[in-house]
């Protein structure tokens, strides 16, 4: 299977490291060789894309060949130095050896998963993997005519990946895996920087089991959201971050900048996590030589634009900004107001989310002491000027990677944060917490508050793991830092077979029911109505397809659908856009298009519709989903 190729030149990356750094901790290779393998994978991506190359044998071609540049670079490092470290490798207790199993566990059941289901909640179906076909289809990840305005704005490195394996492929089963092989290096990443802290081999092992445990990083671990994606690349951010603070050495900065520049092109989220964190490192460096750390800043800051600028540059086009839109639909991202009162409100109701128990009485009073805390003090706990449109704050309990809480992670948070402050901790690992509090403070400062804010907060989770290790691991009473890792591990039990959108027991188990059926798990009403307005379709044989759909619309079940009807697949482009992305309608090859069938996916059905010159009338319609005609 042509997929594979990626995942070798990976293995030749990390052997080759292994080889040429013979004193470097293993754990050190693998983000080194996941940095080398995703800025070369983003710059076949822009390069590819800039002469409309993007396709099978492009894809293959290129992969073959920097195979081979790494294979020649392999054997030459052979013959050239010695062999890997060979230093003695610690020895585990019996219950070290079990929590190492049941880590190990946890992943391979969450990569099951990931492999069976198929891509299905809401952001996979309207703009992750829409997206992707898109891509396919035009040859490019160039700005196209959407009226889903994500597809275009959003930051795109997880989509990229999934973008490689699903033309190598020739299907999406590798698509939830880049979040699942983020999941496995962020494991073992948080090990890594609890030992840069001073973390025996137990205390590593507690903070990898503490990160393997979140309930939201199991959960979306086997899905196509993009937070875990971006909790990898800031855990090697902040590994390499520490190790320049000391080394100063351009090597490491330019680790950091690409791993920066990774996470930015992740995930937005990525600016705000990584902030503080640039703030202390660059006062530390400053400090102990300012001629050297100007230049390493700059270093960093050059690596991390040039991996950003094709994105960048296509959002600069069409939005005159190289964010994008910064909104989605009408809405903004940020607050309206930014005071005391709003970070207050915000930082309360973004730990709520945290805070759903099994026990709806008990979610109600934390509820309604949330809620009185706000009147309290003065402020309204749905401020629209704070708040997403039409949203409400509650206390819930969710196995749906959207909006599930990690309620003993933060318990361990809440316990352990005195605890760290009041025992005078090592100066680094003071300025570490402080970031971590810092970048939360930011978050609530500048984010509009969403009831789906949970799996934004990954990232933050993640990073406080190795902390969380550390401190656990020297409590002098074992058998209670070791209860307490037990529970961690059987609570998560449960995340790891209940997933709502790929469930492994119940009726709608991964292991019984058909793809097709899991593409609609979340949204089930619109099964049948998509089925036959895709074979409805497919009998009329039409070759070039228009798309009218609300912002949010289930665009992905179309493509897969049409595939999977074992016909030649059509061209399918968004018609009638009236958002910033028009403009792209005049260029090429969109302002040639004619449809001869067009799909409506709206709340509002109308009974004919008129697409440049040809009215189009209805022939089809069940639900939300409409199929016209030409009159």
């Amino acid at each position: 299977m042509f997929a594979v190729l990626p995942l070798a030149f990976f293995l030749i990356i990390f052997f080759n490291i292994q080889r040429s750094r013979t004193t470097e901790d293993w754990r050190t290779s693998f983000l080194a060789a996941s940095l080398i393998w995703g800025v070369v994978l983003t710059a076949i991506t822009e390069f590819l894309s800039l002469f409309r190359w993007i396709g099978f044998r492009e894809v293959l071609g290129i992969w073959s060949l920097v195979i081979t540049i790494a294979l020649l670079g392999l054997f030459w490092t052979t013959s050239k130095l010695r062999s890997a470290n060979s230093s003695l490798h610690p020895t585990f207790s019996l219950f070290e050896l079990l929590l190492l199993i049941g880590i190990i566990l946890i992943l391979i059941i969450v990569g099951i998963t990931g492999w069976l289901s198929p891509p299905n909640n809401g952001d996979a179906m309207a703009y992750h993997m829409s997206r992707v076909v898109h891509w396919i289809q035009n040859r490019s990840v160039a700005h196209y005519p959407t009226h889903i305005l994500r597809q275009l704005h959003l930051n795109p490195w997880a989509e990229f990946a999934i973008l490689h394996f699903q033309l190598l492929s020739g299907s999406d089963r590798f698509a939830n895996l880049i979040q699942w092989f983020s999941m496995v290096g962020t494991t073992l990443g948080v090990s890594l920087l609890a030992k840069q802290f001073g973390a025996n081999p137990r205390g590593q092992i507690f903070a990898a089991v503490i990160t393997a445990t979140i309930p939201m990083g199991i959960l979306q671990g086997s899905s196509t959201q993009t937070d875990y994606v971006a909790s990898f690349w800031l855990v090697c951010f902040v590994h390499f971050l520490i190790r320049l603070r000391t080394d100063r050495e351009f090597l490491y900065a330019l680790a950091v900048g690409a791993s920066l520049g990774l996470a930015i092109l992740t995930k937005a989220t990525a600016y705000i996590f990584a902030f503080p964190f640039l703030i202390w490192a660059g006062t530390s460096l400053i400090r102990a030589d300012h001629r050297r750390a100007f230049w390493l800043g700059i270093l960093i800051g050059i690596t991390a634009l040039t991996i950003n600028l094709g994105h960048y540059a296509r959002n600069y086009e069409l939005y005159s900004n190289p964010l994008g839109s910064m909104q989605e639909e009408e809405e903004k991202y940020s607050n309206s107001i930014f005071t005391v009162s709003s970070l207050s409100s915000n930082a309360i109701r973004n730990i709520g989310l945290h805070m759903g128990t099994p026990f709806a009485s008990v979610n109600g009073l934390l509820e309604s002491g949330i809620y009185n805390l706000h009147r309290v003090m003065g402020i309204d706990p749905n401020d629209p000027r704070t708040t997403w449109t039409n949203k409400e704050f509650h206390i819930t309990f969710s196995f749906h990677e959207s909006n599930a809480g990690n309620l003993l992670h933060l318990i361990l948070i809440v316990s352990t944060l005195p605890v760290i402050i009041l025992q005078r901790p090592r100066k680094d690992i003071l300025y570490f917490l402080i970031c971590l509090i810092g970048a939360f403070i930011l978050f609530c400062l500048y984010l509009r508050w969403q009831p789906w804010h949970s799996r934004l907060h990954l990232p933050l989770f993640v990073l406080w793991s190795p902390l969380l290790g550390l401190l656990i691991a020297q409590i002098r009473f074992r058998n209670i830092a070791n209860l307490c890792i037990v529970i961690l591990l059987l609570g998560s039990l449960p995340f790891t077979v209940k997933n709502v959108s790929h469930p492994i027991l119940g009726k709608k188990s991964i292991l019984t029911t058909s793809r097709t059926e899991l593409f609609f798990i979340n949204r089930p009403a619109l099964r049948g109505p998509y089925i036959d307005a895709v074979e409805f379709l497919s009998e009329s044989q039409c070759s070039n397809i228009g798309l009218i759909m609300a912002g949010g619309g289930f665009e992905y079940p179309i493509w897969a659908l049409l595939r999977e009807n074992d016909v030649q697949m059509p061209r399918l482009e968004h018609v009638n856009v009236t958002n910033l992305s028009h403009a792209k309608s005049d260029g090429y090859p969109y302002s040639s298009f004619v449809p001869c069938a067009v799909i409506i996916v709206n709340n509002n059905i109308p009974t004919e519709i008129k697409v440049g010159n040809l009215l189009y009338v209805q022939n089809l319609v069940a639900n939300s989903i409409g199929v016209f005609l030409p009159k």
